[in-house]
């Protein structure tokens, strides 16, 4: 199998991928930094700044990550080198703008507004409920200011809301979403406490939902982020003096690549559906309540994009997919490469990168868009260019977000579990 693998890769003549590669250390940095920034700041944060409980505790953390990569990503510019090419006022203006791009990567808008949104105040976390196997959704930190200050305290568990149970596995998140759901209307809201073995009902007085403009704002931020993320990697990329060719953004047969895109899509819808034919098999094994928490889950991710005029959504899709395949496939992928010696290795680590970037989404998603990455390396390998990938990503995203609006209007995403288990 590795000399057919290994077979198939010489075929294809990847050294054109791997042309102008720094040194293995210098990469190895590069690598980390990337992965780090982009999927590492976000997972752990979310799990020691949750832990810890202290509102500073966001801000503390969000400026400790900014100077850290600041100071890694001027390093990696070799300032001291920069000086003498360029001169004071080129290496002064480089610095300047690789601190404001690493502030805006890092203080992006989802991790500034923390895992539980302003609506009720809470922070909330899974835990399981002693003497069974159910999971609890407990409040870690109550937000000053906010509806559920002074009502709610760390340590309470909250089961309903409004007399509706919370999905029994990953209720933290069913909580997230119906908190920000349209459904929940402005005004008094009766949740369902536990509180030192004892139950009782708590009103809160609830601001209406999340507004149009607000989530337009935070498109824009996100929008923001991942230009930042960019203008970071050409950043890394002038530096090593390497072009668009290092990312496999070449102009010979640009156009000719591009149409292979859609080919491509085909490939990754067939490939897709035997991934989720397989891990649907496998939910459906471990029972009802993973379904239920994972549909839960995916319809908060649902719910955040069709809330929104469909130029925000549509902006969304088309910068997430053409960011992701230039960082994931174009840049990590023959970085790892060169830093391991092995194509395979390069893109596990590459799938392993892009699927624990979005743990978000629940588990089982997490394996889906990890076999996803993987399909895309292919297409990436093979092609030995990334707009079949781009194109792919883009076209998949939106008959991907095209389906779940249908799904919503059809009321399917609350009929799946049953559908499902029937």
């Amino acid at each position: 199998m590795r000399a057919r693998w290994g077979y198939l890769l010489e075929r294809r003549d990847l050294r054109p991928l791997l042309e102008g590669m720094p040194s293995r250390s210098r990469v190895a940095v590069e690598a980390t930094w990337v992965v780090y920034a982009l999927v590492g700041v976000p997972l752990l944060g979310h799990v020691l700044v949750r832990g810890v409980g202290v509102p500073e505790a966001t801000f503390w953390w969000g400026l400790g990550n900014t100077i850290c990569l600041a100071v890694a990503a001027i390093a990696l510019l070799q300032p001291a080198r920069l000086w003498r090419e360029k001169g004071g006022l080129v290496t002064t203006a480089a610095v300047l703008v690789v601190t404001a791009l690493t502030a805006l990567l890092v203080l992006d808008p989802d991790f500034r507004r923390g895992p539980d949104g302003p609506r009720i105040g809470v922070s909330p976390a899974d835990v399981s409920s002693s003497g069974s196997d159910r999971q609890l959704a407990e409040v870690t930190r109550v937000v000053p200011g906010t509806p559920a200050a002074g009502r709610l305290r760390a340590g309470d568990r909250i089961l309903a809301i409004n007399g509706e149970p919370l999905a029994s596995l990953s209720p933290a998140a069913d909580l997230v979403r119906r908190a920000n759901d349209p459904t929940l209307s402005e005004g008094p809201a009766t949740f369902l406490i536990e509180r030192a073995g004892e139950r009782f009902d708590v009103v809160l007085d609830l601001p209406p939902p999340p507004s149009s403009s607000e989530l337009a704002g935070a498109f824009r931020a996100t929008l923001l982020r991942n230009g930042a993320l960019l203008g970071l990697l050409a950043l890394f990329l002038w530096r090593s003096a390497q072009g668009l060719r290092a990312l496999g953004l070449e102009l010979e047969g640009f156009w000719t690549q591009t149409r292979f895109g859609l080919p491509a899509l085909l490939f990754l819808m067939l490939g897709h559906f035997l991934v989720t034919t397989l891990i649907a098999g496998v939910a459906m094994s471990l029972g009802g309540e993973v379904i239920d928490a994972e549909i839960g889950q995916r319809r908060a991710v649902t719910d955040a994009l069709l809330a929104e005029r469909v130029v925000w959504t549509t902006g969304i899709v088309l910068v997430a997919g053409v960011t992701e395949e230039v960082v994931f496939r174009g840049f990590l992928l023959p970085r790892f490469r060169h830093v391991t010696g092995s194509w395979a290795i390069a893109v596990l680590l590459s799938v392993v990168a892009f699927g624990a970037g979005h743990l978000y989404e629940g588990a089982l998603a997490t394996l889906q868009t990890a076999g996803i990455g993987l399909l895309l390396s292919l297409v990436f390998l093979l092609r030995r260019h990334l707009m079949p990938c781009i194109v792919a990503h883009v076209g998949f995203n939106t008959l991907a977000l095209a389906l779940a609006y249908v799904f919503m209007q059809l009321g399917l995403f609350e009929r799946l579990n049953e559908i499902l288990g029937s």
